[in-house]
C-alpha cells in the first residue's frame, strides 16, 4: 500500500488501522490518533508524528530514519527492529515502549519521559545509557550528590524541573480582521469576547466585532484596527511568547508590544489611531516568536467615501 500521495487525506485518525507494509514516506501525521495501530515493517522515513498518539501500536521493523516523534505518546509501542536513524525523539514518552534490537544510530532523545521504563533498551544499535556524553542530555551523578542534603530525601533526576522544551509552530492563523465595531472598543477586553465561546457562537462574534473585513476601512482619528488570531505549536503545554509589531501607512514602526499566548488560544490584538499617527494607507501588523516572523495582517484604510455623482451632457443630475 502507498499513500504517499495521499497527503492533501486526513490521516488524522488511524486508530485500529492496518497499515503494515504501507509505504508513508515524509507524509505529515503530527497529532495523529494511531493508538492499536499495526504499522509494522511500513516505510515512514521522514515521517512527521510529532505530538502522535501511538499508544499499544505496532511498529516492529517500521522504517523511521529521518522521522520527527517529538512528543509522541509510545506508551506501550512495539519498536522493536524499527529503524529510528537519525530520529528526533525527544519529549517522547517511552513508557513500557519495546526497543529490542531497535537501530538507534544518530537519534536524539532529549528530555525523553520513562526512559528507564522502557523494555529492552539496552539491546537497541546505537543506544548510549545516561551520562556525560549521552544524547538524553543527563549527566551521571556524584554519589555525594545523591546523599540528602539537611536530612531532605534526594530528589529522583527524572523527577527534577526541566529547561523549556523546543517548540515548534505550525503556523499563525488570522481568524477575522478588520474595523473593530461597538460596542467592542476597550481594547483591552477584546480577547475576553472569545473565552469559552462555543464554536455555534463564533461566527456570529467575529461577524459583530469585524464587519466589513480588512478593505477598504473608513479611517478617522479614533478608528481601532484589530486582528483575531490563534497559534498552533508544540508543546501544547507551555505558553508562547510572541513579539507584535505595528506599522503605519508610512512603514514607520508605530508601537511593539509582548504578548504570551497559550496553544490554540484565540486573542485580538488591536491598535487605535490618534491623531500622532497617519491615518491613510496600509497598516500592518506582524507577528515574531525569536526574531521570527511567523505571521501578518494588513489593513487598508481609505478616506470617508464620498458620494459619487455622474451628470449628463446637458448637466442634469443621473
Amino acid at each position: 500500500m502507498n499513500l504517499t500521495a495521499a497527503k492533501h487525506f486526513d490521516l488524522k485518525n488511524l486508530r485500529e488501522t492496518v497499515l503494515s507494509d504501507a509505504k508513508l514516506v515524509s507524509l505529515d501525521l503530527r497529532n495523529a490518533n494511531l493508538i492499536d495501530a499495526n504499522l509494522s515493517n511500513a516505510d515512514l522515513a521522514n515521517v512527521d508524528l510529532a505530538n502522535a498518539d501511538l499508544t499499544n501500536a505496532v511498529l516492529a521493523g517500521a522504517n523511521l530514519r529521518d522521522g520527527d516523534l517529538r512528543w509522541a505518546d509510545l506508551t506501550d509501542a512495539d519498536l522493536s527492529r524499527a529503524i529510528l536513524i537519525n530520529a528526533n525523539l525527544n519529549d517522547a514518552d517511552l513508557n513500557r515502549t519495546n526497543l529490542e534490537g531497535a537501530d538507534l544510530t544518530k537519534a536524539t532523545l532529549l528530555n525523553v519521559k520513562n526512559i528507564k521504563r522502557a523494555k529492552k533498551i539496552n539491546t537497541a544499535k546505537g543506544f548510549t545509557p545516561p551520562g556525560p556524553e549521552s544524547s538524553l542530555g543527563a549527566t551521571t551523578a556524584s554519589r555525594s550528590s545523591k546523599v540528602a542534603a539537611a536530612g531532605r530525601p534526594a530528589r529522583d533526576p527524572e523527577a527534577s524541573s526541566e529547561p523549556a522544551r523546543p517548540v515548534k509552530i505550525w503556523g499563525l492563523q488570522i481568524e477575522s480582521a478588520g474595523l473593530v465595531q461597538q460596542p467592542f472598543q476597550q481594547v483591552s477586553e477584546l480577547s475576553a469576547a472569545y473565552e469559552n465561546v462555543r464554536d455555534i457562537e463564533l461566527n456570529m462574534k467575529k461577524l459583530q466585532m469585524f464587519a466589513g473585513g480588512a478593505n477598504n476601512i473608513p479611517g478617522k482619528i479614533g478608528t481601532t484596527l484589530g486582528a483575531l488570531y490563534s497559534v498552533n505549536f508544540l508543546p501544547v503545554d507551555q505558553d508562547l511568547p510572541l513579539v507584535i509589531r505595528w506599522y503605519g501607512p508610512d512603514g514607520k514602526l508605530v508601537r511593539t508590544a509582548n504578548q504570551q499566548v497559550k496553544y490554540m488560544q484565540r486573542l485580538v490584538e488591536a491598535l487605535t489611531i490618534t491623531e500622532k499617527m497617519p491615518v491613510h494607507g496600509t497598516w500592518t501588523v506582524q507577528f515574531f516568536h525569536q526574531n521570527r516572523k511567523i505571521g501578518e495582517q494588513r489593513f487598508e484604510v481609505v478616506k470617508g467615501k464620498q458620494l459619487e455623482v455622474s451628470l449628463a451632457k446637458d448637466g442634469a443630475v443621473l
